[in-house]
């Protein structure tokens, strides 16, 4: 991860490439690209016998648990800090889910003997949320540049990605297993 970022930044318009990103969906389909790779190199390295005993605490975390850091921090954020509505709203959004990679790598590479299924739920936590993420990101940027959205049209949007992405996600790993 931190190679890509290096020679991202190394080819940018600020780097030795001098390379000028106009292009917002070429540049949004690599990122989405890469982030596909990513979390499906997570998945693939993770064990379903070691999920499998966590798979309800592991879903809430990365479903509730990330909706509560949200609601925290935006609370934090335009309360406490002073923010913007606007700022406030698309910062909780985006940081409230943890970095997926980070932890792998770091799990895997240090050997941490953690007490009882701690590990398993912090990879499927850690894993399993960045859909919850993108949703809470999408829904926050939808809420501030469509006026006709409303709160309850994206909390209906967001039940019916969730069902889909879950239904489609079991039906394709099944098929790919097959």
């Amino acid at each position: 991860l931190l190679l890509f970022l290096g020679l991202g930044m190394l080819a940018g318009n600020d780097g030795v490439g001098q390379i000028q990103f106009y292009d917002a969906k070429l540049s949004n389909h690599i990122g989405t690209t890469a982030l596909i790779f990513i979390l499906f190199s997570g998945g693939l390295e993770t064990r379903w016998p070691d999920i499998k005993t966590v798979l309800v605490r592991g879903t809430l975390l990365s479903s509730l648990g990330v909706i509560i850091t949200a609601v925290v921090l935006f609370l934090c954020s335009h309360h406490l800090l002073q923010l913007s509505f606007e700022v406030s709203i698309l910062l909780s959004a985006i940081v409230s889910s943890t970095d997926a990679p980070a932890v792998f790598s770091i799990m895997r590479s240090q050997k941490y003997d953690l007490k009882s299924d701690l590990k398993p739920i912090l990879e499927f936590e850690s894993g399993s949320n960045d859909p919850m993420a993108v949703l809470l990101s999408t829904g926050a940027l939808t809420l501030l540049t469509s006026p006709e959205f409303t709160t309850y049209k994206v909390i209906l949007d967001f039940i019916l990605q969730m069902s889909l992405g879950i239904a489609l996600g079991i039906l394709i790993g099944r098929v790919a297993v097959y």
